[in-house]
């Protein structure tokens, strides 16, 4: 063999070799296993956040190939943010929403996965919940969420000590709301807590008192998209009295500076300083965890919404259920699904929720449960609120498109702020719904 033969031969046979190499850790690298990372993004507070991220720790405990990553938002912020990065084709895995309009759009523009499938082949995970959570979770006959929390109404918080000190009755009726307003600013008591610069707070009063008014079919107009649906006259009504408690002095000075996740207004309740507080019933829990004196000793009452006239004064605002759903982007939705199917609303959770968080989770079979906790009496109260309401009307901000939403929740504030009339409220209102049909 010549030496250029032999040099050759050598080459091959060390090319051979390193190619062999190169292979065989391929193959063993490839043997190991993928983790799935799946980025949840949520809008919980803070108790909520340590149960979700307690239950999620164990998930990812027992599954190393899946790796669940959550991030928390404020609930205002948040609403863009989804929306840009949806837009932009780079969603998380799985997302919160409100279900209703926003699910819908999200529907059309395929990014959400159908769930129905999933839920067909485990009839064992759908039945636990009821049916009423399915309806804002459903768009043309499928199902495109679930529900991670939910139950929620909007109840009138009050401070029993401030209300006995100037006998004060808890307020049933549009007059004696206006009665208590007056009295206590006249003593130097703010009357009603409000974190106006949420805006969604706002929103609330609105909502309400268009519902007392008029009933539901008052907002069915603006569902559908009716010419000047705004203009009802339930709408402009709502909207007066919203004015006429600004004018009452029923909120705190620089109220529209106060932003909810500030937990201002618990704190002012708690601290004697305001009497009432038009929230939803989480605030329950931050009332427990901040303020735990407050409410073991009987000082944090609770009622609803007062009547406007003797009609619709059983209904409730609020939401049967909020909703995670997965992004059609992701490349890992199976995994997305466990995760949904293992941690959402699990034992750990519902137990969770019920005694230490005061709230009502959307899961059936739960009602002897509520009623051996320590904080019975108010969770028996909202699911007696809920579950017999003749309607629980899901929240404006949630159930129109984004873009409504925000150009409503912008021209409340100007109502509120004095700077805007009903009736320049409902031109406004109107020409949006025009420019989204």
């Amino acid at each position: 063999m010549n030496k250029f033969i032999q040099i050759s031969a050598l080459s091959i046979l060390g090319l051979f070799l390193v190619l062999a190499t190169a292979f065989a850790g391929g193959q063993k690298e490839s043997s190991a296993p993928k983790v799935a990372t799946i980025r949840l993004w949520d809008i919980q507070t803070q108790a909520d956040r340590q149960m979700i991220t307690a239950a999620t720790d164990r998930f990812n405990a027992e599954h190393p190939s899946i790796k669940i990553e959550p991030e928390w938002f404020q609930n205002n912020p948040y609403k863009d943010k989804i929306r840009i990065a949806l837009g932009a084709g780079n969603p998380p895995d799985i997302f919160f929403n409100w279900g209703g309009g926003p699910l819908r759009s999200y529907v059309q523009a395929d990014d959400v996965v159908d769930l129905t499938p999933y839920l067909a082949a485990d009839p064992g995970w759908k039945a636990r919940f009821p049916d009423s959570v399915w309806g804002p979770a459903t768009v043309g006959g499928k199902i495109y969420a679930v529900p991670p929390q939910g139950m929620d109404a909007e109840l009138l918080f009050y401070n029993k000590t401030l209300f006995d000190k100037y006998n004060l009755p808890v307020p049933a009726t549009w007059s004696e709301l206006m009665s208590d307003v007056k009295t206590l600013h006249e003593n130097g008591i703010i009357p009603i807590a409000l974190e106006g610069k949420s805006e969604w707070p706002e929103m609330i009063f609105v909502q309400y008192l268009t519902d007392r008014i008029g009933g539901p079919e008052a907002f069915d107009g603006i569902a559908k998209g009716e010419k000047d649906a705004w203009s009802n006259p339930a709408v402009i009504q709502a909207l007066e009295r919203c004015q006429e408690l600004v004018r009452a002095h029923a909120f705190e000075p620089g109220y529209s500076a106060v932003d909810f996740t500030t937990q201002q207004a618990p704190a002012l309740v708690a601290g004697n300083k305001a009497a009432m507080y038009l929230q939803g019933d989480w605030v329950y829990g931050t009332f427990l965890t901040n303020y735990p004196d407050f409410v073991h000793q009987g000082d944090l009452g609770f009622a609803p919404f007062p009547a406007v006239g003797s009609a619709n004064a059983a209904q409730v605002v609020g939401s049967p259920a909020n909703y995670y759903s997965v992004s059609s982007k992701s490349s890992y939705v199976k995994q997305a699904v466990e995760y949904l199917k293992d941690v959402n609303l699990n034992a750990f959770e519902v137990k969770t929720m019920v005694t230490k968080l005061g709230r009502i989770p959307p899961v059936v079979g739960v009602g002897p449960l509520l009623t051996q906790t320590k904080n019975g009496a108010f969770e028996v109260f909202l699911y007696d609120q809920i579950s017999h309401a003749p309607q629980v009307q899901l929240y404006w901000d949630q159930y129109l498109s984004p873009t409504e939403a925000k150009q409503m929740l912008t021209n409340i504030s100007e109502v509120f702020l004095l700077q805007e009339t009903p009736q320049q409220f409902a031109k406004n209102m109107n020409a949006t719904l025009a420019q989204q049909s």
